[in-house]
């Protein structure tokens, strides 16, 4: 069945270090030897594969400036790139990557795929700080209708549109096929995959950062308890709930960036989907619809 892989990550690059993103990721020690496993698995079926330099550099589809990415994101585009047989395309908030393998051999570990490209996965999840990658078939699949990385949906956004299309995901990569090895196209017909790249100094820093981003907001004296409860005693999980429930109380004004910001940090620690994230994604949204009638 011609049914490709198709990857969704999450990603908080904006245009300026999107557009340096290629020379870092080449620059990659981890994505560089990920992509080579990944060539020598693939080399002996692929005899137009890219020289193994090549296939392992991260290229733009096109040159563009940091202002011609930021309309190409405000039409609802996405910035295609290249990399270890992936083509990689970056909506505001999130990654689609359809690779050049089929799904089949990648779910039932043909000629032992599976294990290289999930490497490869990872390492470029741990690039982008994305806390998790989802696998699914890139066409005939309610999955593939679910996949809204153009119009600036975020991962966890994505992830319960295709929870809602799809159901719960499988349990493993096998699962994603039945026990005759038939792909699963309708439900278990993905896969989520936490990726351990978070570490609680990593988290401590991303809940910092989503702090910093509402410095010239909150009230002086209710920024300080927030920075001391993050930098002094630890209490970063502490710090973000206040930090909600002054949005909430104080009717305070979220910008995108803001939103972003305190999103990636509340899905490092597993709370992307907590009840908080719910609210201030309705709140956002509710916010942003306001201004855009007002304006």
């Amino acid at each position: 069945m011609g049914v490709d892989l198709s990857l969704v990550l999450g990603h908080s690059l904006g245009a300026a270090e999107l557009l340096a993103f290629p020379e870092r990721a080449s620059a990659s020690l981890e994505m560089q030897r990920a992509a080579w496993q990944l060539w020598q698995v693939m080399r002996p079926r692929w005899r137009n594969l890219r020289r193994e330099e090549e296939f392992a550099t991260f290229v733009a589809g096109e040159r563009l400036t940091e202002d011609e990415v930021l309309a190409a994101w405000a039409r609802g585009d996405t910035l295609s790139f290249e990399w270890a047989g992936f083509h990689l395309y970056f909506g505001r908030r999130a990654v689609e990557a359809s690779h050049l393998e089929r799904l089949a051999v990648f779910v039932l570990d043909l000629d032992h795929l599976r294990a290289p490209l999930q490497a490869c996965a990872r390492a470029l999840a741990r690039e982008l700080r994305s806390p998790s990658i989802v696998y699914g078939p890139d066409s005939s699949s309610p999955f593939e209708a679910a996949l809204d990385v153009v119009v600036g949906s975020s991962l966890p956004e994505i992830l319960a549109v295709v929870t809602r299309s799809c159901g719960a995901p499988a349990r493993s990569v096998r699962e994603m096929a039945g026990e005759d090895e038939g792909l699963n196209l309708d439900r278990s017909c993905y896969f989520v995959e936490v990726v351990g790249l978070v570490t609680k100094e990593e988290i401590r820093a991303l809940c910092a950062l989503a702090l910093e981003s509402f410095k010239d907001v909150l009230p002086p004296e209710r920024f300080r308890d927030a920075h001391d409860w993050v930098h002094r005693y630890g209490e970063w999980g502490l710090a973000m709930e206040h930090v909600f429930d002054w949005v909430g109380d104080l009717d305070l004004p979220v910008d995108q960036a803001q939103f972003d910001a305190i999103e990636h940090a509340m899905a490092a620690m597993g709370w992307a989907e907590s009840s908080r994230m719910k609210w201030l994604r309705g709140y956002f949204t509710s916010l942003m619809a306001r201004n855009s009638h007002e304006g």
